[in-house]
C-alpha cells in the first residue's frame, strides 16, 4: 500500500516532498500520516527510524537508538523522544 501511496504522490503531486510514516485503513478510508522532508544534513533513514519506534510505542528503543546514533546522553535522548511523542501525539 506505501508504495501505491509514493508512486501516486510522486505522479501527482511532485513537488510534495513529506515522507510516508505510516498508513492503514480507518473504516473505508485511507489514513496516511506524514513526516515533513529532511532537513539538510539530516540522516532521514535514522529519522525515519526513530520516528517508527516512537510509532511503534517504543519509547525506550527510541531512546537506545538516539544515544547510538547520535551520541546523546541518556538524558538528552529522553528529552527529545518525549519532544517528538508530543509532535506525534503520543502520550
Amino acid at each position: 500500500m506505501i508504495d501505491e501511496l509514493v508512486q501516486y504522490k510522486r505522479t501527482h503531486y511532485p513537488a510534495d516532498d513529506r515522507r510516508i510514516l505510516v498508513c492503514g485503513m480507518v473504516e473505508d478510508n485511507v489514513h496516511v500520516e506524514w513526516l515533513p522532508a529532511a532537513s539538510p544534513g539530516v540522516d532521514s533513514r535514522s529519522q525515519m527510524t526513530l520516528y517508527g519506534l516512537m510509532r511503534a510505542g517504543e519509547r525506550e528503543e527510541a531512546i537506545r537508538h538516539l544515544r547510538s546514533t547520535q551520541r546523546m546522553p541518556r538524558h538528552e535522548a529522553a528529552l527529545k523522544v518525549d519532544a517528538i511523542a508530543a509532535e506525534l501525539g503520543i502520550p
